[in-house]
């Protein structure tokens, strides 16, 4: 199905792709470019005239150039524990 992905941000251009299933708020989506996008809201589009190049959801994502934590290598997930910008831990991380 197709779908518009709306920066919340206002920093890129909506843009269309298609997925298999209905978006759902949390969800990580990855566009043709390489860039993640987290989806904020999803809305199901109604309309009574159907066209093939109308989307069927505007959902509102934010894009990261981080991956998902799922697709993180063991060292990708430890730096990102020891950064301290992630603010997960302080400064302690000796037992990681």
């Amino acid at each position: 199905m197709k779908i518009k992905l709306i920066d919340q941000a206002g920093k890129c251009e909506d843009l269309d792709v298609f997925v298999q299933q209905a978006p759902q708020k949390g969800d990580t989506l990855r566009t043709v470019g390489g860039t993640y996008a987290c989806v904020t809201s999803a809305s199901q589009v109604m309309s009574s005239k159907e066209t093939p190049d109308a989307p069927q959801w505007l959902v509102m994502v934010e894009y990261s150039d981080q991956k998902p934590v799922e697709e993180m290598t063991d060292q990708e997930v430890l730096n990102w524990f020891k950064n301290p910008e992630s603010g997960l831990l302080d400064d302690d991380y000796e037992n990681l």
